[in-house]
């Protein structure tokens, strides 16, 4: 993968906060790519999930609530999608749970609550692809 452009908040995945008028490698092998508001997570083609960028409100879902220049890994799933908000990010793992982490003050995780997650919480009741916009998510289904 390669990425330019601004980096002040590591989102660039290089190791950097520099901006990079050429592209620059990120070390991996990655099968999807979603890009947040300063934040970018990538998912390998077993299904692991790496974030970087801006984590300040948990959106990198490692269990910490700081910026990483390269990629760290977002819990310990095996993730089947991902989706990314402006300061928040979803995914589905193998049996198509839904879960969700990051900025949650205008309840945007759909945890029921506004407290902000730094790891990835399951939303109940739930299954499918979320699909996301940028403060808000929803979950679509298909009725045949």
């Amino acid at each position: 993968m390669w990425c330019w452009g601004v980096g002040t908040d590591g989102q660039l995945g290089n190791g950097g906060t520099a901006q990079k008028n050429s592209p620059v490698a990120v070390t991996g092998t990655w099968s999807t790519v979603v890009q947040g508001g300063l934040h970018t997570c990538a998912r390998t083609l077993v299904g692991v999930l790496w974030c970087w960028g801006r984590g300040t409100e948990g959106q990198l879902g490692n269990g910490a609530t700081a910026q990483h220049n390269s990629p760290v890994q977002a819990g310990s799933a095996t993730w089947r999608t991902i989706s990314a908000g402006q300061l928040f990010t979803c995914g589905t793992q193998t049996y198509q749970t839904v879960w969700c982490w990051g900025d949650n003050s205008d309840g945007a995780l759909g945890l029921g609550d506004n407290t902000n997650r730094s790891t990835p919480q399951q939303l109940p009741a739930l299954s499918g692809r979320p699909v996301i916009g940028g403060s808000h998510s929803l979950r679509v289904t298909l009725i045949h």
